[in-house]
């Protein structure tokens, strides 16, 4: 669970880099961490909402409000299958969103400005490359 993802890693930063220490010792680097206001368009209903997003290295998690209180939803970077960045002229509440196509959505985020979608997208564009070379180096005994 999320709680327990909490108690079992600790956040450091070594020589400018931000990572997780694993019980084993371990550092692993290259996970962001990001939190701040983005607008997300609703999954059935199309309105936009404001929200509370914090990113972790397994999870972007939001929230109504900005004491993560009351939690709206979390969004698997494990399930993450890309993330894409554009502009709109009109519709959302900002111009500048980018879309999260995990395996059964895709999530449409919008940002205010054009340099807080760009940290959102390298952040999350990052944390989800680290999950995948990750996978890519598990080692299985048997």
């Amino acid at each position: 669970t999320k709680a327990m993802e909490r108690t079992s890693s600790w956040r450091v930063a070594r020589e400018g880099t931000m990572g997780t220490i694993s019980e084993d010792g371990i550092f692993e680097a290259g996970v962001a961490e990001k939190r701040g206001w983005l607008y997300k368009s609703g999954g059935k209903v199309k309105t936009w909402k404001k929200r509370f997003f914090e990113l972790g290295d397994k999870c972007l998690s939001y929230y109504s409000d900005e004491t993560t209180k009351k939690y709206k939803g979390c969004i698997d970077l494990r399930d993450v299958h890309y993330v894409e960045k554009g502009l709109m002229e009109a519709g959302p509440p900002a111009k500048y969103f980018f879309h999260i196509r995990v395996d059964r959505r895709v999530y449409d985020l919008c940002a205010s400005t054009a340099t807080e979608r760009n940290e959102w997208f390298f952040a999350l564009q990052g944390n989800v490359q680290a999950l995948q070379r990750k996978a890519q180096c598990t080692i299985h005994f048997e």
